[in-house]
């Protein structure tokens, strides 16, 4: 496959082997095509291949049939790029984009033939290590990623942003993200963000850090220096000291009122399936005037119970008023039901619904 070039001023130098073109650029190999107002190409020493490529004010495309017979379609704009090419597979090994003055100005775009793009919008975006199969793109200042379908850009399947990012695709499938600096992260309806992020498509797992990271999903938000992610099941745990919000709108704790519950612990392991809670270390739970201290804590949704092992304290303040006669005094199940607080000891405690087994 040959390539075209044209322009409005072409200038080549026999010495150095350069090509300069000057004013509505147009480079195109095969499917393969930039526009840029001003480009300039090194030659190899025998003169048939590109070997090196500075423009100015430009957009590439290139298009390619993967080895499954799938399209994939690579775009980049900026200000400046340069880019160092394979002579043999003609094809990019690095390039650098810099988006000029403008700050978020460098764009690379990566289309399936799903129409699902992976997009990369930074001050400066180095692509190092790239084949044909797999892109690994390195970004500054600020970065954002964006995942959606190329027939609604409002289609965001998953965004994120920080102060720096390392990007890997492979066959268009972003297979690893990992933001620093006032990073954030949102996919599948999971928000998250901390000083650091990292998204493992292969190993199947998202780690947050930070002082504290956080996370918000629909079944409550979570802060903890470390947060971890299992994508395959939903599972959530976080280390080094948590603080957490349950969310569920019929959970209660030792009898007490439905509604939000706060959590802390050393450790929490959050599951989706079966749906369930484990809190290990220091553990406290409190929803307003209910308390329950232990070593640690086990809930199981599916069975309506909840296990605490370990130095047990219960703090339970009950809100109904009793019916009394006048003048009569009041019993022990009348003290119960009074609303005066109800402390309970264990080693062990098990609680089903408002029931309370020691």
């Amino acid at each position: 496959v040959q390539s075209s070039l044209r322009c409005n001023r072409l200038v080549f130098e026999g010495r150095r082997n350069l090509v300069r073109a000057l004013g509505a650029v147009r480079l195109v190999h095969g499917d393969s095509w930039l526009r840029a107002r001003r480009l300039g190409a090194y030659l190899t020493s025998d003169r048939k291949e590109i070997e090196f490529i500075r423009a100015r004010g430009v957009t590439a495309v290139t298009t390619r049939t993967q080895p499954d017979g799938m399209r994939q379609t690579f775009s980049a704009s900026g200000g400046t790029v340069s880019i160092v090419l394979d002579p043999e597979t003609r094809t990019v090994k690095e390039f650098e984009l810099d988006g000029g003055p403008t700050r978020s100005a460098a764009q690379v775009s990566i289309e399936d033939s799903t129409g699902t793009v992976r997009q990369v919008d930074a001050r400066y975006i180095v692509g190092h290590d790239m084949t044909p199969e797999v892109q690994h793109l390195a970004a500054w200042e600020p970065v954002v990623f964006r995942e959606f379908f190329s027939f609604s850009r409002s289609s965001v399947t998953s965004w994120a942003c920080g102060d720096r990012a390392e990007v890997t695709l492979a066959d268009s499938r972003l297979t690893r993200l990992d933001l620093t600096g006032n990073a954030e992260f949102w996919r599948d309806g999971i928000f998250a963000e901390g000083s650091s992020i990292g998204f493992d498509g292969a190993g199947g797992a998202t780690t947050l850090e930070g002082e504290p990271a956080r996370i918000r999903a629909r079944k409550g938000e979570l802060e903890a220096p470390v947060i971890v992610q299992i994508h395959y099941n939903g599972e959530i745990q976080g280390h080094g000291g948590i603080y957490g919000l349950v969310n569920r709108a019929d959970a209660a704790i030792a009898g007490g009122e439905e509604g939000p519950i706060q959590v802390e612990a050393e450790e929490i392991l959050w599951t989706e399936a079966p749906e369930g809670l484990t809190l290990r270390g220091g553990v406290r739970v409190w929803q307003d005037q209910q308390l329950l201290i232990a070593d640690e804590i086990e809930e199981s949704v599916a069975d309506e119970r909840l296990e605490a092992r370990g130095a047990v304290r219960s703090v339970y303040t009950p809100r109904d008023e009793p019916p009394q006669a006048p003048g009569e005094d009041p019993t022990e199940e009348d003290q119960w039901m009074r609303g005066e607080p109800i402390e309970v000891t264990a080693a062990r405690a098990v609680y089903d619904q408002s029931l309370i087994h020691i």
